[in-house]
């Protein structure tokens, strides 16, 4: 009489395979994701806070492009000095994410547009800068750490300066004006 083996096979591992798309929500599928750098050592215009804006994180995302681009217009409507001068700048959209803000002893709310590309976060935002009169905050890069420096004192030295000190020639080499 034959026996069985005392050991049994060990299923496969099955946990690097790809799910098909059957399993995945198409919303998943078709959803772009994006990550975007604050830039807090630029001149924040006459409607936001600087301080406001230190106390913000470094990057918003990786995420959705969707979820990015509300988490970001918010923290400009978070960082006014008057919130009503962000939603100002904003035209109601649809299908994307909703924004909140409270001025005027009320409780105001917005819908962004949709976000169709991780170009169109972007855009959105600059634009978003321009129209609050500020230097443009948000990019797809990191602020390289020589620039901090440079960019937190560009308001109180002159392009010369700054020019030296993100060069760093040393050795007492500067640029200067022509006499």
């Amino acid at each position: 009489m034959p026996t069985s083996p005392s050991t049994s096979t060990p299923e496969p591992d099955t946990s690097s395979v790809p799910l098909d798309n059957a399993t995945i929500p198409s919303a998943a599928l078709q959803a772009p994701t994006v990550c975007v750098y604050l830039n807090k050592y630029g001149k924040m215009g006459p409607h936001l806070d600087a301080c406001r804006i230190q106390s913000l994180p470094d990057h918003f995302g990786p995420g959705r492009a969707s979820s990015v681009l509300q988490q970001c217009v918010q923290a400009c409507v978070d960082c006014a000095h008057n919130q009503s001068s962000v939603f100002s700048c904003l035209k109601p959209g649809h299908g994307g994410e909703l924004i909140s803000a409270h001025f005027e002893q009320q409780h105001h709310t917005l819908t962004l547009p949709a976000v169709n590309s991780v170009t169109y976060v972007l855009r959105f935002l600059e634009k978003l800068c321009h129209n609050l009169h500020c230097d443009p905050l948000f990019g797809s890069q990191p602020i390289p750490k020589v620039l901090e420096k440079s960019w937190k004192s560009i308001s109180q030295i002159s392009v010369i300066e700054l020019f030296n000190q993100v060069l760093n020639f040393g050795a007492g080499l500067r640029i200067g004006y022509i006499a």
